[in-house]
């Protein structure tokens, strides 16, 4: 591997703690792979514990080492590669009892996590309506904005109890701050304790834990317990942090922790694409370790044109030196990306021309999505081997955009993250679950509809209807097992086109199949449907999933049967099976297709990049800039004070546990401060997935009788490209 300038002097890591800032596009994951892999090939007994955020990059690094060692004439071993949540798992390990419950507990998916807290959030909201319904504004006094504000409560709560988890706090800090909030005005920090204790209290009779839950136990048992502390900082010399910016304070802690017998911790991140504020992280912990310790910047990157580096890092100066709210400006590190040297096997791409566009819709958000959707689509047809992506701020404007797209019969496209519905993997799996509530009760003729449509798409919608009325005019019974033992086909080939006659033949004959092995365990009886209709890798191990739902209630109720499976599971496994799509999907990590147009919202677009990219959504009315403005992502029908209610909650919070905080009077500045900063950390990582074509939107808009022009953002970023653009990068 040729190192380029910033890899090399990080290879020549030899020990102690190491900060790495690495621009958008620099090879940090294969840096640091390189790293490992040298470390492993060097001193005997190097063992290497390498801690990053999703599935999917796991199995990238231990590819990449495995490489690297193979290079070298090494075998694959003396590292391992985890997320935080099966690091957690497995310290706790060493000590199963620690957890304090019996050894059938069982993990809480997110999935289930929602599910759970969503019933304890609604009860509560059920018993405290007059402490919340007072937040209201006068002007919003009324059923509409009750439920509204109502609604949003269900996923902000849950928001600030994994805030309050990811703190860290010992029992004893978590019981001062309990003390202090008694004296408090009643608020959403006082309401998220209280609906915590019911969820631990659940928690607890079902024998079960949370994701957060395991992290938490897990750097409680490193502090708590030597023996396994000193053990497990013996396990390992060395330790690496991937994505450092997107890591929680305890996920701080615990790297701390295992890291302290030796010293050895290299964290690797990007504080200028911080951008998972909701999900417990702070960028700021990696920003302060980069001050605190030794730092090797990589600044050299090669994924985009010059043209766009030049645009990203325009951005930051810009914010630095000249943003229109001034308590932002450091919302971005100068961090300044440099193209490849010269002579590198690798260089930067070049293209005709700049590379880089604006439009500006003279209209509202929904004339933006139609211009994005027609130029990509146009974009798409134009060359077939690019991968192209329109990045959005909310996933109402891509569910508008696919609506769009949809009228294009020649263009593809998918989601990133995939919607749940869109997910390949479910609807074959779907499919055994349809098959299963008709095998449950098998005289059911709308059952059996329902399984013919989906093994035989099209059926029920061919010929006008005709099939049903054919099929509706027999039982269940007729259709499958008809007198005499056929079926009158030529009256079906009136009904069915001759197409899909040999699937509706073959679709019976399956089903009088399976109904023959109806009487197995519901849950063998899954695996046996998956087996039947083929299914293999994630749609093999969606099949497992639900066999292990099927299992685990035929443990909780042994005398149950497929009825009172399918009763007893019906109104949840369809969402289950989604959840676990979507949990497979990321897990194999997205990967763009030429000639299939992405759609993602800004925030899932980090980690990716595509050929061509098309940024919308610089608008005012989208894009929050300066405090006054409005702030679409504010609960505006809440009384002024109290509109941004989790950015309140976790500034009351850091106040009470004694944490850096502006003081109590500036919440509502120390909010707005987090979430602009933010916006401008999303845009600069939206900005750096292009390779080598940019595009940049944004609309006007009536806005209380007066048309308002495009983001400030936006004005300066067209101003530099229309002045760029007559420069020769």
């Amino acid at each position: 591997m040729i190192l380029r300038p910033g890899q090399d002097r990080v290879a020549a890591y030899e020990g102690g703690r190491l900060a790495v800032p690495a621009v958008p596009g620099a090879g940090k994951t294969t840096c640091l792979a390189y790293l490992a892999a040298k470390l492993l090939a060097g001193e005997p007994g190097t063992r290497i514990l390498i801690l990053t955020v999703m599935n999917s990059a796991v199995s990238n690094f231990k590819r990449k080492i495995s490489r690297f060692l193979a290079e070298r004439g090494l075998p694959p071993r003396g590292y391992q590669v985890k997320t935080l949540h099966s690091l957690a798992a497995m310290i706790l390990k060493e000590r199963p009892e620690y957890l304090m419950i019996n050894e059938a507990f069982e993990i809480l998916d997110e999935q289930q996590r929602s599910e759970m807290l969503r019933g304890i959030v609604e009860r509560w909201l059920g018993n405290n309506r007059h402490r919340w319904k007072i937040f209201l504004d006068s002007g919003h006094l009324n059923e509409y904005y009750e439920t509204k504000w109502r609604d949003r409560l269900t996923g902000i709560i849950p928001e600030i109890i994994k805030l309050i988890k990811l703190r860290g706090f010992t029992p004893g800090e978590q019981g001062e701050i309990r003390a202090r909030l008694e004296g408090a005005p009643d608020g959403f920090l006082r309401w998220a304790f209280e609906v915590m204790d019911s969820y631990e209290r659940r928690k607890r009779r079902e024998a079960a834990v949370d994701f957060d839950d395991l992290i938490l136990y897990a750097w409680r048992l490193l502090q708590d317990d030597e023996g396994v502390r000193q053990r497990l900082q013996e396990r390992w010399t060395h330790v690496f942090e991937d994505e450092a910016q997107d890591s929680n304070p305890l996920q701080e802690k615990i790297l701390d922790l295992l890291s302290a017998g030796h010293g050895n911790l290299v964290r690797v991140g990007d504080t200028n694409q911080g951008i998972m504020r909701f999900s417990g992280t702070d960028p700021e912990l990696f920003r302060r370790f980069c001050l605190e310790h030794p730092r090797q910047p990589i600044e050299v990157a090669g994924r985009s044109t010059r043209e766009i580096m030049g645009l990203a890092n325009h951005l930051v100066d810009w914010v630095r030196e000249s943003y229109v709210y001034r308590p932002c400006r450091n919302a971005l590190e100068d961090h300044q990306i440099r193209g490849v040297d010269p002579g590198d096997p690798h260089p930067n791409p070049v293209v005709e021309g700049f590379g880089i566009h604006t439009f500006l819709s003279d209209g509202n958000d929904r004339k933006e999505e139609q211009t994005a959707a027609q130029l990509a689509t146009d974009l798409a047809r134009r060359d077939r081997e690019a991968t192209i992506a329109i990045l959005a701020r909310q996933n109402a404007s891509l569910s508008r955009i696919a609506d769009r797209l949809k009228q294009e019969r020649d263009i593809e496209f998918d989601f990133v993250g995939g919607r749940p519905a869109d997910l390949e993997d479910f609807h074959r799996v779907a499919v055994i679950w349809t098959v299963l509530r008709f095998l449950a009760e098998p005289f059911d003729g709308d059952r059996l509809q329902a399984m013919l449509d989906a093994l035989v798409p099209g059926i029920g919608d061919e010929a006008d209807g005709q099939f049903r009325q054919f099929a509706a005019a027999l039982s269940p019974e007729d259709l499958l097992y008809p007198a005499g033992g056929e079926l009158d086909w030529p009256a079906l080939a009136e009904a069915v086109p001759a197409s899909l006659l040999p699937r509706l033949q073959k679709a019976l004959q399956q089903i009088r199949s399976w109904l023959e092995m109806s009487h197995l365990r519901p849950d063998e009886l899954v695996l046996y449907l998956a087996s039947e209709l083929g299914l293999e890798g994630g749609e093999r191990d969606l099949a497992n999933n639900l066999c292990a739902q099927v299992n685990l209630l035929l443990r909780q109720h042994p005398g149950y049967g497929l009825f009172e499976v399918v009763g007893e599971l019906g109104a949840t496994v369809r969402a289950n099976l989604r959840y676990m799509a979507g949990v497979l999907r990321d897990f194999k990590g997205y990967e763009p297709r030429p000639g299939v147009i992405s759609l993602a919202t800004q925030h899932k677009a980090k980690g990716l990049e595509w050929d061509t990219v098309i940024v919308i959504g610089l608008a005012p009315d989208l894009l929050f800039e300066h405090p006054g403005q409005f702030n679409r992502s504010e609960a505006w029908y809440l009384k002024e004070e109290y509109r941004n209610p989790p950015a309140m909650a976790r500034a009351q919070l850091l106040y009470l546990a004694g944490e850096e905080y502006p003081g109590r009077s500036k919440i509502r500045q120390w909010a707005d401060i987090n979430q602009i900063s933010e916006e401008l950390r999303l845009l600069y990582v939206s900005l750096t997935r292009a390779r080598r074509h940019l595009w940049i939107g944004s609309h006007s808009f009536d806005y209380r009788n007066r048309r308002l022009p495009p983001s400030k953002v936006f004005q300066e970023l067209q101003r530099y490209i229309e002045e760029a653009g007559t420069q020769e990068f």
